[in-house]
């Protein structure tokens, strides 16, 4: 196995572990029931070490990094770079849309059932029943407007639908002389 193979292999790994803690530091929910208010309790500690002000601080960037990383693997000034770029597209309807649509799906079907038991509607995000309509179950799957842990996903999707234009940027040398004027004013 050559050292890029083994390289992107690792790559894959860590965004995968980045994956998990952007859903643990959206999920925690600690002091729904009450258990963050003692800093000596296991459930604290482990919080910090792992949320927002620990690991899972640098999650979000780091999973973005990595991603445009993957993305951007290639010349962008060779010939078949427009190709390359729907190839890539292509695949991360597998891997980025699919999970999203996916998972957003099962969340808001989750929201939807949860916060119609009234024990659970009170340790849930907000004390309101989930509307079951077209517009909020579009705005739930496509728009993460119940289920919050993917918004990164989101953005990424975002992200990737732009790199075409990113690229014919990155092309051309003066919109990077101007890009690079613009960003160190």
């Amino acid at each position: 196995m050559n050292k890029q193979a083994t390289f992107n292999e690792k790559v894959v790994w860590i965004s995968f572990i980045t994956s998990i803690f952007v859903i643990y530091i959206h999920a925690n929910n600690l002091h729904n029931v009450g258990m963050n208010e003692d800093e000596n309790m296991l459930g604290y500690v482990l919080s910090a070490v792992l949320g927002n002000d620990g690991i899972g601080g640098i999650a979000v960037p780091f999973f973005f990094l990595l991603s445009g990383y993957r993305f951007f693997c290639f010349n962008v000034f060779s010939l078949k770079s427009i190709q390359i770029i729907k190839q890539k597209m292509r695949r991360r309807i597998k891997s980025l849309v699919i999970p999203y649509v996916l998972w957003n799906s099962i969340g808001m079907l989750f929201y939807i059932l949860v916060t119609r038991v009234p024990f659970a509607l009170s340790i849930m995000n907000g004390p309101y029943i989930v509307e079951v309509s077209i517009p909020a179950i579009l705005k739930g799957v496509f728009l993460y407007d119940y289920y919050f842990p993917f918004w990164f996903l989101h953005d990424l999707i975002i992200l990737t639908l732009c790199t075409p234009f990113l690229v014919r940027v990155l092309r051309n040398k003066m919109c990077n002389i101007v890009l690079l004027l613009v960003v160190a004013m």
